[in-house]
C-alpha cells in the first residue's frame, strides 16, 4: 500500500472508535458520523459527505466550533482542513497558542508572514515562508505517527459549509505552484518580533489550554478559574506551554478567589519585553459577563532573568523566553456586593475596557451563532423526518391493503379457474373431440371381436374399422393432457387486478387460440 496515496489508503477503525471519538470530541449527531467499510478510501465519501481524519482532533488540537483563525488559514490558502496531515494543522492551533502566551492575536498577515502551504505526497502541510529574511518559527517536528492516514470518518459537509461554504468545492487544494505572496497589510510588529526570537515547539495540549487560548470553546470550566498544576506549582499558561514533558493536573475554585501566577497583582503594569512596553490595564466588573483576561507582564530583573537586563541577546525558545514572563489570568463575574468598589480614576489615555470586553464576547457570540445555527440545521432535519415517516406510514398502509387484496385473490383464483375451465369453449371443443374418438375406439374394439370369431365374416367393406384404433385413442388422450388453453395465461397476465376485474374477464374464442 502507497503510503501517499489517497486512493489507496483504507479505514481501519471498528465501531466502538468511532463511538468513543464522537463522545469524547461532542461531534454532534446532526453531522451523521459514519464509520467507512474496510475497503472505502476518503475518495469514498457519500454525496454531500466529507472524509474527517481523527488525527486533526486527536493530536492537532482541533475543537469545535472551529476558531476563527483556523477558519481563515483554510480559506486563505483555499484548502480542506481534512487535507492537512496532523502536524500541518498542529502548527495552526500552537500558533494560536503562542500569540496568546505574548499577549498578542493571531492574525492571517502575521500567519502568513512565517509560514505557507506546501504538498506533502497527497497531503498538505505548513512551512516555512520562502527567503533568508523570514526565520522559522517552529523547533523539532512531531515524531511520526504513522497509522493517523488510516482512521478517518465521513460526516455531513455541513460541518464546514455553513461557515465557510467556499471551502466546499472539491477535494484538492485549488493550488499548482504552492506560490504564496508575503502579507502586504499591516500586522503587530511587536508580536511579530517575540515569535521571531522564540522559536518553540509545535505539539498537542490538552483541553484546558486549548480553553485558556480561545481554541476549545466548552464552557465546562468558566464558573470556576481553572488551576494548572504541575508538582504542586501553580503555573500560568506561558509556563506550561515550556514544560512539556510533564503531565499536569487542574483543579477548580471558587471564581471570587484571586489567581495567583507569580506575578504582582496590580491594575496597571508597563514592563520592558523585548524592548517594546506592554500594558495591562485591570477590566471593570461585569456581574453579568464571565470571561478570561490573559495578559503577560514581567517577573523583575532578579535571579535568572538578570542576564536580561544587562542586555543578553541571544536567539532562545520560548521555554527560555517566558522563564521571564508570567500569564495573569482573571477572573471577570461574581458579584459586585461581596467586594469594596474602587473609587473611579480619571483615566490617562484612550479607554480601552469596552474594546477589551468586546473582544472577550466575541467568542461568546461565535458561538451563540454556532448554536443557534445548529438549532436550525435540527429543525430543519426534524420536519424532513416528520415527512418521510408519514411517507412511510402511508406506504404501509398500502402495502398492507395490498397484500390483502392478494390473499384474497389466491384464495378464489383456483375456484375461478375451475370454472373458467368448463365454462370455456376450447375445454367444450376439445372434451367434443376427445369423446368422438372414444366412440371410435369403442366400435373398432368391437368389430375386431367380430373379426376374430372366424373367416366366415367378412369386413373389408366395413369403413369404421381401423387396426390402428387404440393407437389413435391414446394418442387422443395425450393430446388432450397437451392442450393450452389461453385463458390461463390470461389469468396470470392479470393475477395483479382485482377478484371482481377477473370475474368479468372476456375469455378468448377457439378461432383466435386454434386446437392442436
Amino acid at each position: 500500500m502507497s503510503k501517499s496515496n489517497l486512493a489507496t489508503v483504507t479505514c481501519s477503525l471498528s465501531r466502538s472508535d468511532l463511538l468513543e471519538f464522537v463522545e469524547k470530541h461532542g461531534i454532534s449527531m446532526c453531522y451523521d458520523p459514519q464509520l467507512p467499510s474496510s475497503n472505502k478510501t476518503t475518495l469514498d465519501a457519500p454525496e454531500c459527505y466529507i472524509p474527517l481524519y481523527l488525527s486533526l482532533f486527536t493530536i492537532g488540537n482541533l475543537h469545535l466550533p472551529l476558531n476563527d483563525l483556523c477558519l481563515d488559514v483554510f480559506e486563505f490558502f483555499k484548502c480542506h482542513f481534512f487535507l492537512l496531515n496532523r502536524f500541518g494543522v498542529v502548527c495552526v492551533t500552537t500558533f494560536v497558542i503562542a500569540c496568546k502566551a505574548y499577549e498578542g492575536e493571531a492574525t492571517m498577515p502575521i500567519f502568513i508572514s512565517f509560514l505557507t502551504l506546501s504538498p506533502t505526497g497527497n497531503w498538505l502541510m505548513f512551512q516555512k515562508m520562502p527567503g533568508h529574511s523570514i526565520p522559522s518559527i517552529y523547533g523539532n517536528s512531531m515524531s511520526n505517527i504513522p497509522d493517523w492516514k488510516l482512521e478517518f470518518i465521513f460526516v455531513k459537509h455541513t460541518l464546514i459549509f455553513y461557515v465557510r461554504p467556499g471551502l466546499i468545492t472539491d477535494f484538492c487544494h485549488g493550488h499548482d505552484n504552492f506560490a504564496f505572496p508575503y502579507p502586504t497589510k499591516p500586522f503587530d510588529e511587536t508580536l511579530w518580533n517575540r515569535l521571531r526570537h522564540h522559536s518553540f515547539e509545535a505539539q498537542t495540549f490538552s483541553k484546558h489550554i486549548l480553553y485558556l487560548a480561545g481554541l476549545a470553546s466548552s464552557l465546562e470550566h468558566a464558573p470556576n478559574n481553572p488551576s494548572i498544576l504541575i508538582d504542586g506549582e501553580e503555573l500560568a499558561l506561558c509556563n506550561f506551554i515550556k514544560k512539556p514533558s510533564e503531565t499536569p493536573s487542574f483543579s477548580l475554585r471558587p471564581s471570587d478567589q484571586p489567581i495567583d501566577v507569580g506575578s504582582p497583582l496590580v491594575d496597571c503594569l508597563k514592563v520592558a519585553v523585548d524592548n517594546h512596553q506592554v500594558e495591562s490595564s485591570s477590566v471593570l466588573k461585569d456581574k453579568d459577563v464571565s470571561s478570561l483576561e490573559l495578559a503577560v507582564v514581567g517577573e523583575g530583573f532578579s535571579g535568572q532573568n538578570a542576564d536580561v537586563a544587562k542586555g543578553f541577546k541571544k536567539r532562545r525558545s520560548i521555554t527560555e523566553a517566558l522563564e521571564e514572563e508570567a500569564t495573569v489570568v482573571r477572573q471577570v463575574a461574581g458579584d459586585n456586593s461581596s467586594r469594596t468598589v474602587p473609587k473611579k480614576r480619571k483615566p490617562k489615555g484612550p479607554r480601552r475596557t469596552s474594546t477589551r470586553e468586546l473582544e472577550r464576547l466575541k467568542p461568546h457570540i461565535k458561538e451563540a451563532e454556532h448554536l443557534g445555527q445548529r438549532y436550525l440545521d435540527l429543525e430543519s432535519e426534524r420536519d424532513f423526518l416528520l415527512k418521510e415517516v408519514e411517507k412511510v406510514v402511508d406506504l404501509s398502509l398500502k402495502l398492507k391493503a395490498t397484500d390483502l387484496e392478494k390473499v384474497e385473490l389466491m384464495k378464489d383464483l383456483l375456484p375461478l379457474a375451475v370454472k373458467k375451465l368448463f365454462e370455456s369453449g376450447h375445454s367444450n371443443h376439445a372434451l367434443g373431440d376427445l369423446q368422438q374418438k372414444e366412440i371410435n375406439f369403442g366400435r373398432s374394439q368391437a368389430l375386431d371381436e367380430v373379426h376374430g370369431l372366424g373367416d366366415s365374416w367378412y369386413f373389408k367393406d366395413v369403413q369404421d374399422y381401423n387396426l390402428e384404433a387404440e393407437k389413435i385413442f391414446v394418442e387422443a388422450i395425450e393430446d388432450f393432457y397437451k392442450l393450452k388453453f389461453p385463458y390461463i395465461s390470461l389469468l396470470i397476465e392479470k393475477a395483479g387486478r382485482s377478484f371482481e376485474e377477473l370475474a368479468a374477464m372476456e375469455l378468448p374464442s377457439i378461432q383466435e387460440a386454434p386446437f392442436t
